[in-house]
């Protein structure tokens, strides 16, 4: 099976007076080894008074997916709007919320350390700026206040994090007077920005001008740092998808481009330009909208004098094609959207709306997963209705806008995704969509065995769920022959992969002579990320050297033995198990004889062990897992010992940051030569693949 390219994760330096995600570290230093984060990036977005909302903040990771949720007509579209603004691309009209004297919109950006030691240089006085959080974002405000109530390409003000870590506002221009054509410009001095009490050094300046003066932010202007010339550059990089895509006619002019429309106009173009110059490229979006949209047929382009249509060549009938606008609209909303996906380059922002549009729940499914792999080095803000989606992706990451009394806001789910679900009035439609139903126990074992087989995010006939941790696996067969009762096809198949813990073997067998549960042999998921060479290639050590596979090794083998007493302790707490007081056999017992209340007390009185027999038993228990784990120890200490702890300690004795099982775990599968053999035949087996 094919592993995923490994990836590094962003590592970003905040400005003290942001709230920092705890997914990325905040060290100064740390930003240099960032892989992902290559280029501005939009930080945080602010609405005052904008259309219908009164306020609103939505605060961005430098990379993956935010989702925005809502009903319609809850203002949704706004956001997205509000992003076109910040672009250049649109100058919408009757942007102000009602009764209010002026509406803006500001983007915050981050900065990479290139982009800031730029700045520093630019400056003249770097010494200043060196090792201190200036620049690490600047924010960009557009505001209306005239006649037409539009927001205009403008810029009225421009914020930074400055070098004690305050914002600064280093330039601003507003008008002299209501009815003066006179405007005032401040913007802070390029040659001499530090006045000696540390604060910007501010020029001022009048403008006589009509409804705007030039901006004293524009290319060229000569204030010496490159402002404009950073947005700019983020502006060619930012590409907004909305809902309506025509897209192409059944047979256009023969031409190439590089660059996908808006519209998808262009898209029989692009795809002869990928044709011709990145046959690479063709190859993977054959392959993608076939894994997509199984038995769709082979992507083609058909050429006749001066045109061209799309097609798919018939898999089992060599001799029929069909074009592309006789297969249904969700067959060219997704080309285009994997078109769009696989062209946009690193550290672009992409805005799509309601990419679900005309797609089979499935269909959904495997486009997320493909988002989501191109989301790792670039943004991805996208509008939807589908719980496929909502329900595919982490909470933090979706944003539910609601509208009430006229008033739109925006907020975070802090509930489980159903929270969106229900904001929508939809409901979870994985089961009813899938061949193949694995269940896992959480965020970061999906992740894994994602980053291990791919196919599980990409193939539209395999759903992976959240069992919401192992106990849950008892209940697999339960929803496993509900499924197969609900489906005539009996086609569907569920899996729980569950770790192994300290279970009892009894338990064990039980949950596999259900069928529906793969129990690990090893302790938990993260016991097979002990691969010191991987570890090695995936571990950010305090002194930027790398950490020989060999030391990893020897101290994940020493902490090991120091951890095995505990691994003895959980083992007899397991067995020990929970009293059970009364069980479904004495309750029927008891009720058949009609049982007094003193009858009752006796049976309960009489299953609690005396503290001499507590005692005894546990002596016992433990002088038996005791030899049991000292005679396996040796060959089998990676496969008992806490794998999160063994990674944990790891981290800490190698490296300045914490282990993060989402983070750090899957870049550890990512670097994995293969995937373990065990699991290997298990998601095999799952999926109805030939090993």
């Amino acid at each position: 099976m094919a592993l995923l390219t490994p990836s590094r994760n962003a590592q970003l330096f905040l400005c003290t007076s942001r709230r920092a995600n705890s997914d990325y570290p905040t060290d100064a230093s740390s930003i240099k080894h960032s892989e992902r984060v290559t280029r501005m990036w939009l930080q945080r977005l602010t609405l005052m008074n904008y259309k219908a909302f009164p306020q609103a903040t939505i605060d961005f990771a430098p990379a993956g997916i935010t989702l925005i949720a809502g009903a319609n007509n809850s203002g949704k579209s706004s956001i997205l709007a509000a992003l076109d603004v910040v672009s250049g691309a649109s100058l919408p009209s009757h942007a102000r919320f009602r009764g209010a004297a002026e509406a803006s919109v500001s983007a915050r950006f981050g900065l990479t350390m290139d982009e800031r030691v730029t700045m520093f240089e630019k400056s003249g006085t770097p010494a200043q700026f060196t090792g201190s959080p200036a620049f690490e974002w600047i924010e960009w405000t557009f505001t209306s206040n005239s006649p037409d109530d539009s927001i205009h390409r403008h810029i009225s003000q421009l914020t930074t994090c400055w070098i004690d870590g305050s914002e600064q506002v280093i330039g601003y221009e507003h008008r002299s007077g209501p009815s003066s054509a006179q405007w005032d410009m401040v913007w802070m001095d390029g040659s001499t920005p530090v006045k000696h009490d540390g604060k910007p050094n501010l020029n001022h300046q009048s403008h006589p001008g009509g409804d705007r003066p030039p901006s004293f932010l524009e290319a060229g202007s000569g204030y010496g740092l490159p402002f404009q010339t950073l947005l700019h550059r983020w502006r060619t990089q930012y590409f907004h998808f909305p809902v309506h895509r025509p897209g192409i006619q059944r047979s256009e002019q023969l031409r190439a481009d590089i660059r996908l429309a808006a519209t998808g106009e262009n898209l029989s173009a692009v795809l002869l330009g990928l044709n011709t110059n990145n046959p690479a490229k063709w190859l993977r979006l054959q392959e993608l909208i076939s894994t997509v949209v199984p038995e769709v047929g082979r992507l083609r382009l058909s050429t006749k004098d001066s045109s061209v249509q799309v097609v798919f060549d018939d898999e089992y009938s060599g001799a029929l094609s069909h074009n592309l606008k006789d297969l249904g609209s969700g067959v060219e909303q997704l080309l285009l959207t994997l078109v769009l996906g696989m062209s946009q380059e690193q550290g672009s922002l992409i805005a799509l709306e309601e990419p679900e549009t005309s797609l089979h729940p499935g269909a959904q499914r495997a486009l997320l997963g493909h988002l989501s792999e191109w989301a790792e080095e670039r943004q991805f803000i996208i509008t939807t209705h589908s719980p496929v989606l909502l329900d595919g992706l982490q909470r933090a990451a979706v944003k539910v806008v609601r509208r009430e009394n006229g008033q739109s806001s925006i907020g975070s789910v802090d509930s489980p995704a159903v929270d969106a679900l229900q904001e929508l009035g939809v409901r979870l439609t994985d089961v009813l969509s899938a061949e193949r139903i694995l269940l896992v126990e959480g965020p970061s074992d999906r992740d894994v065995l994602q980053a291990w087989f791919p196919q599980l995010a990409t193939d539209p006939r395999v759903a992976v769920i959240l069992g919401v941790g192992g106990d849950n696996s008892r209940l697999a067969h339960i929803l496993n022959e509900w499924v197969q009762k609900a489906d005539r096809l009996g086609v569907r198949k569920v899996l729980f992969i569950r770790d192994r813990d300290e279970l009892a073997s009894n338990q064990i067998e039980r949950l596999l002579s259900k069928g529906s549960v793969h129990v690990l042999n090893r302790r938990e998921l993260e016991n097979y990320l002990l691969d010191s060479q991987a570890i090695s290639l995936t571990l950010p050590s305090k002194n930027g050297e790398s950490i020989a596979p060999e030391s990893i090794e020897r101290f994940l083998r020493e902490h090991a033995n120091e951890l095995r007493d505990r691994v003895v302790l959980k083992r007899v707490c397991a067995r020990l198990g929970a009293l059970v007081y009364v069980d479904h056999e004495l309750r029927a017992s008891l009720s058949s004889k009609g049982a007094t209340a003193e009858e009752l007390i006796d049976a309960v009185v009489e299953r609690i062990p005396s503290r001499d027999q507590m005692a005894q038993d546990i002596r016992e228990l433990w002088a038996e897992e005791s030899r049991a784990v000292v005679e396996s120890w040796d060959d089998e200490w990676a496969s008992l010992a806490p794998g999160e702890e063994l990674l944990v300690a790891t981290w800490s004795e190698f490296s300045s940051g914490r282990f993060s099982k989402k983070r750090d775990g899957v870049r550890i599968a990512r670097n994995m030569t293969t995937p373990p053999l065990e699991i290997t035949s298990a998601i095999s087996d799952f999926l109805g693949i030939a090993q």
